[in-house]
């Protein structure tokens, strides 16, 4: 019977064959006959592969020549083709990893270049989904893992995708803590990152270069905004924020002179 690809457990182009029987089959019950195997290529020429295959037999597709012959009489040969048909398993391909934002209405996991009509079963951390095609919508992370199978052939292949989870900044003022009047002009502005949501945060200060730390020190007197980003693309917010100073001293007549 014909072999897919990865009847040996790997994607080589070659299966594995049980040829435990293959004498027996060819044989037939007859008695004091000679067996023997050859490999024909195209220009006619014979390698011989002994009195048996071995078995298990991996190999590439190919055609082997099995010859019988009784040694009484070993002019009269009997010559049997056996092809060993090694399928292709399916070829496609899908991300490793994709990022899902729950703020979101839902998204689509993808698969691209299959190189046949296939059919499809896919699975959400092992637990079999209803959707049988080859694109998916999901609506939540997990571990997907799809199966595409040739309906010709039986070949099947499997492959895994992570969907990571993540969201737009749940950002407030009670997220913020505004560190003003410290008589040092040192007045900083805090972000609580815990609050925020399940996604990885950036933090900008005034359209400043994002940052991975939510603290900005040494921020002057006035009003400021405030940017937290989610790196996985889920969103952005922002909200103006007060810092209140006042000067340490003053010019009355504007000569310099404080």
């Amino acid at each position: 019977q014909p072999q897919c690809d990865d009847s040996d457990g790997i994607i080589d182009g070659k299966g594995t064959f049980d040829t435990s029987q293959l004498n027996a089959n060819l044989l037939a019950g007859q008695s004091n006959m000679t067996l023997t195997y050859i490999a024909r290529d195209g220009t006619g020429t014979e390698t011989p592969l002994g009195d048996s295959l071995p078995n298990p037999f991996t190999t590439e597709t190919t055609t082997v020549i099995a010859q019988i012959y009784n040694p009484t009489n070993p002019n009269c040969v009997l010559e049997e083709s056996i092809t060993f048909q090694v399928n292709e398993n399916p070829v496609f391909e899908l991300a490793e990893e994709q990022v899902y934002c729950i703020n979101l209405d839902g998204d689509v996991i993808y698969i691209s270049n299959p190189k046949e009509p296939y059919s499809y079963n896919w699975t959400l951390d092992g637990v079999a989904l209803t959707q049988t095609t080859q694109n998916i919508n999901i609506n939540q992370g997990g571990t997907y893992v799809v199966t595409a199978t040739n309906p010709v052939t039986g070949c099947a292949t499997s492959k895994a995708i992570e969907i990571k989870s993540s969201e737009i900044p749940q950002l407030s003022m009670d997220d913020i803590t505004v560190f003003d009047l410290t008589g040092d002009n040192t007045n900083r502005i805090e972000i609580n990152p815990t609050t925020l949501g399940i996604g990885n945060y950036v933090f900008s200060l005034n359209f400043s270069p994002y940052q991975d730390t939510p603290v900005f020190d040494n921020v002057p007197p006035g009003i400021h905004t405030v940017l937290v980003r989610d790196e996985n693309e889920c969103g952005e917010k922002s909200l103006l924020v007060s810092v209140i100073g006042y000067p340490y001293f003053f010019t009355p007549n504007g000569d310099g002179t404080n």
